[in-house]
């Protein structure tokens, strides 16, 4: 799935150039630019290599003010006080982006019938307790790892599809400008049809965080400071702990535990939840979150099947 694309070259200024990663689409012009003090013989030798070996359509030479008239005949190499040349390329270019190498999980190409089956056939060997949990943890991502397409594109483009593809490797063969023309066409139609499904999908009520996101991005404008605090209640209370006078008498916090165990459940909240309960739960947690401790993300509950949440 990696999509095709060339290295450039090109450089800032006043710098050694930069490989970058480009997608060069229709007719591209290469022009060199290059300030020089005085035209000599080595010199032009030098550019002479220098545009065969880059193969440069337009030199762009600027000569810059010296002096003393007699080094205009001066022949001798291209010192380092000089500026170093830039290689341009003007042309149609379509960006290929390099990915950050964590895997990730395709939901979006998930089996899910598969992980319910997985998960429902294994997990009728463990208990229903608390201390199985590790193991319910690990049935949950085996099911998950068989079922779920795992991993991450070292490079893509953006709404680059199959149709894009296919005209692309056309247009390699026979360089016509129509066929890239048609290519780009296809590529802005995948991106215009991806902007349309992210702006109508966008809810304020369900999640308003991706919406201001998208704005701030669009705008451009600068995020606000937000000031974070260092000291946090856990640590007022670990140093209220550790500096307290207080003696714990663990006699008394025995006999406490053991009341709190025998006491009466007084409250619905102490009893187990039931199905329905579960499913409301499920039904409204978000989708796209991150994990616990555990690892579980919340795609993998929601999708679990009537054995599992009984």
């Amino acid at each position: 799935n990696r999509p095709p694309g060339e290295s450039s070259k090109s450089s800032k200024s006043n710098g050694p150039p930069q490989g970058q990663r480009k997608l060069h689409v229709g007719p591209t012009i290469r022009i060199c630019q290059l300030n020089i003090e005085g035209i000599s013989r080595s010199k032009c030798e030098y550019l002479e290599r220098l545009l065969k070996k880059h193969s440069v359509d337009v030199l762009v030479l600027e000569e810059t003010h010296i002096k003393h008239t007699h080094l205009f005949n001066t022949r001798g190499r291209i010192t380092g006080f000089q500026h170093r040349p830039s290689i341009i390329n003007v042309g149609i270019k379509v960006p290929v982006i390099t990915s950050t190498p964590e895997p990730r999980w395709n939901f979006k190409k998930a089996e899910w019938e598969t992980f319910q089956k997985s998960v429902d056939t294994n997990i009728r060997w463990i208990p229903p307790t608390t201390d199985a949990f590790n193991r319910f943890i690990g049935i949950i991502k085996a099911a998950a790892k068989r079922s779920i397409p795992q991993g991450f594109r070292k490079t893509y483009i953006p709404c680059w599809t199959e149709e894009s593809e296919a005209l692309y490797q056309k247009y390699s063969l026979n360089k016509s400008p129509a066929t890239a023309t048609a290519m780009l066409e296809s590529l802005n139609s995948a991106r215009r049809e991806r902007w349309k499904s992210l702006v109508e999908e966008t809810n304020f009520t369900h999640s308003s965080r991706k919406a201001w996101a998208l704005f701030r991005q669009l705008g451009g404008e600068n995020p606000a400071y937000k000031h974070r605090m260092t000291i946090r209640v856990d640590a007022i209370a670990s140093h209220l702990i550790q500096t307290s006078k207080a003696l714990v008498d663990k006699k008394v916090m025995r006999q406490l535990l053991t009341n709190l165990m025998a006491a009466p459940r007084l409250s619905t909240m102490s009893d187990p939840f039931t199905l329905n309960e579960l499913n409301a739960a499920l039904l409204a947690t978000k989708s796209g979150k991150a994990t616990g401790p555990d690892g579980v993300y919340p795609e993998f509950l929601k999708a679990l099947g009537p054995t599992a949440k009984k």
